[in-house]
């Protein structure tokens, strides 16, 4: 028979002289006030506060019957069954959703994404470098075809990429990009900066001032000559080598 119930005329009713106390009775018991914000935990049986429990908005007191920490497992098991399914679920549908949040997110903390970048790039050099290198081992003439079309596409690519690499070695860096030299060749007109021939493609790009002799690498520094001159010129600055080819 249930406990605390009678059964008249056979029907079972609640015996008011033998039912157990309700959660507001045991507040009461323990000195917590009526209404003061405790509910017992349906599966520890524990007396909390209802912040202890998650919001459940059809519930009478809004709030559901186990405590938060009793439904951490059923949590954990669910997302064990179905999270990794629904998640992709909801990955699949909301792409664009995710993209502007992700975007919003950047935009929020674009200082703290650039720094982190910048750790994670330079953490990884040696991982990045072994990557590329096996790349272009495991295809080397596919690589070699990549690199004619990218030269083929842009001259100022690979122009840009030597006059780093030797600013790396000789200098103490910089950098002068293919739009740089686009700029410089259009300043000068397509002319070489010492003789004034019309360049064709196996034009260079010159420091005025040779790195090594302090010169720095950057946009203001570079002129664009043709081979003959700028062998000739070699390791001497600009000016000295215009002088030069006056007198």
């Amino acid at each position: 028979m249930p406990s605390g119930c009678v059964c008249r005329l056979g029907i079972w009713s609640r015996d008011e002289t033998h039912s157990d106390p309700t959660p507001a009775e045991r507040c009461a018991a323990q000195g917590a006030p009526r209404g003061a914000g405790v509910k017992r935990c349906r599966k520890c049986h524990a007396d909390k506060g209802l912040d202890d429990f998650s919001p459940r908005p059809m519930s009478r007191d809004g709030r559901r019957a186990m405590c938060k920490e009793c439904m951490r497992p059923h949590y954990k098991a669910a997302n064990a069954k179905h999270g990794a399914v629904n998640s992709k679920k909801w990955r699949t549908s909301h792409v664009e959703q995710r993209r502007e949040a992700a975007k919003k997110r950047r935009h929020a903390k674009v200082e703290q994404f650039r720094a982190e970048y910048r750790r994670q790039y330079a953490a990884n050099a040696a991982k990045r470098a072994a990557a590329a290198q096996a790349r272009r081992d495991r295809d080397r003439d596919g690589y070699n075809e990549q690199v004619r079309l990218r030269r083929a596409a842009d001259p100022t690519l690979h122009r840009s990429a030597n006059a780093n690499r030797r600013a790396i070695i000789f200098a103490d860096g910089g950098k002068v990009t293919s739009q740089d030299i686009k700029h410089q060749l259009a300043f000068q007109h397509e002319e070489c900066f010492y003789c004034s021939v019309t360049l064709d493609e196996s034009y260079e790009v010159d420091h005025f001032v040779a790195l090594i002799n302090g010169g720095a690498h950057s946009p203001d520094n570079i002129v664009v000559a043709c081979r003959n001159c700028n062998r000739k010129k070699n390791r001497a600055n600009g000016l000295d080598f215009i002088l030069r080819r006056v007198a």
